[in-house]
């Protein structure tokens, strides 16, 4: 072990250097699918009536009857699995989806 080929010296350094390098600009472009968005940023976005906002609360009918956020639209999440139609929102929307979690 103590005569390490140099080759692998070299592919070994060159790997080093390769992960330390920052990422492609191509790579730096790419935007996020999804942001998670905290309950005071929404607060805030409701408040100031943030324009394109649509909420989609993806919770049962009963739960959603019991309590939702203002202006929130009920579409339980297994009719959102089976039928993606129910998402035909202006591309400049910005929606929000709320539940309890996965049960």
């Amino acid at each position: 072990m103590k005569h390490i080929p140099k080759i692998i010296v070299v592919v070994l350094a060159g790997l080093l250097i390769a992960a330390a390098l920052p990422a492609p600009a191509a790579e730096k472009e790419k935007t996020e699918l999804y942001t998670v968005v905290t309950s005071e940023e929404l607060k805030a976005m409701l408040d100031r009536q943030e324009p394109g906002l649509v909420i989609i609360d993806a919770r049962n009918p009963e739960e959603f009857q019991e309590v939702h956020i203002r202006s929130a639209v009920n579409i339980p999440w297994p009719r959102l699995e089976k039928d993606k139609t129910l998402l035909t929102f202006q591309k400049e929307s910005k929606i929000v989806f709320y539940c309890n979690g996965f049960k």
